[in-house]
């Protein structure tokens, strides 16, 4: 089948990463609207479409209008839209945490609306189209989209995940937790190791690869056994060295510490290697907030 014609409203690292894909993909991009239209050049010469100088023409371009704008921007081009929007028109916004539903004037001038969230970080457009292929895109909106989006997700050599539009916050608690804490957690071990002297260059050469190989395990072995160090053990006395420690040089990593590895005993249970009497002194070790050691 045709596919459909896409006309791009912002041209940030996630818009043009997708619509980029998206008309590698077959679906071709006709327009692109931006406040900042040097920032679509690229885009524009890579795919022959071109650079409204509104966003009233952008809407005229296309069947399909990707809204990829921060994510309290999004109701501003709605409204924008408005008396524009078409029956017959798709509009599609590309944030984690904003539902569908909040394309209240394109939804009632007649167009379906949807979202469509690409779950990866995308820092930018080289590393963002090769990291595409194999992630999920959380969608929602008009069930008579839903199908259509399912098969973007196909197209751009993904998945589909059908979120309840009143469940997008939770969903995108879950992604934050995944994608963006991990970095956070990472910057406070390189500085740890600056507390030693350690200079940031080669606190990072030396951490970068654990936390890849963390992320490894979670593809393989993956959950529960992926988890590994001295809670996977068992050893309270590590772990209250860790905190002793932490409690006195950086007293809110302690407290960081000790609620993570109180989250991590579910993980500990589910691998069944410590018996019940090593799972009590773990837990008593994690709910005190002052060391015990």
């Amino acid at each position: 089948m045709k596919k459909p014609t896409i006309s791009l409203i912002g041209a940030g690292r996630v818009g043009t990463t997708i619509a980029l894909a998206a008309h590698r993909a077959g679906y071709p991009l006709q327009a692109i609207y931006t406040r900042t239209p040097q920032r679509a050049a690229f885009l524009a010469a890579a795919t022959g479409a071109v650079i409204a100088p509104t966003l009233v023409e952008a809407l005229k371009q296309a069947q399909w209008i990707f809204i990829a704008v921060p994510d309290d921007v999004i109701a501003e081009i709605d409204a924008a839209g408005a008396g524009h929007w078409r029956a017959g028109m798709a509009v599609i916004h590309f944030s984690g945490a904003q539902p569908a539903d909040i394309l209240v004037n394109a939804r009632h001038e007649g167009a379906l609306v949807a979202a469509f969230h690409p779950l990866q970080s995308i820092s930018d457009l080289e590393s963002g189209l090769r990291n595409l292929p194999g992630i999920t895109y959380g969608i929602s909106g008009d069930v008579l989209l839903i199908p259509q989006l399912i098969q973007l997700a196909q197209d751009l050599q993904g998945y589909a995940l059908s979120i309840p539009d009143e469940a997008k916050i939770l969903y995108h608690a879950a992604a934050v937790f995944v994608s963006n804490f991990p970095v956070i957690l990472y910057a406070q071990g390189v500085r740890i190791l600056n507390q030693l002297g350690i200079p940031d260059k080669d606190a990072e050469r030396a951490l970068l690869p654990l936390i890849q190989g963390a992320v490894a395990n979670l593809a393989d072995p993956g959950l529960p056994q992926a988890l590994t160090g001295p809670l996977s053990r068992g050893d309270t006395s590590i772990i209250a060295a860790h905190q002793a420690t932490l409690e006195e040089t950086f007293p809110e990593l302690h407290t960081l510490y000790r609620l993570l590895s109180q989250l991590g005993l579910d993980l500990v249970r589910e691998q069944g290697r410590l018996d019940q009497d090593a799972l009590t002194r773990l837990h008593h070790q994690l709910s005190s907030e002052t060391s015990e050691r």
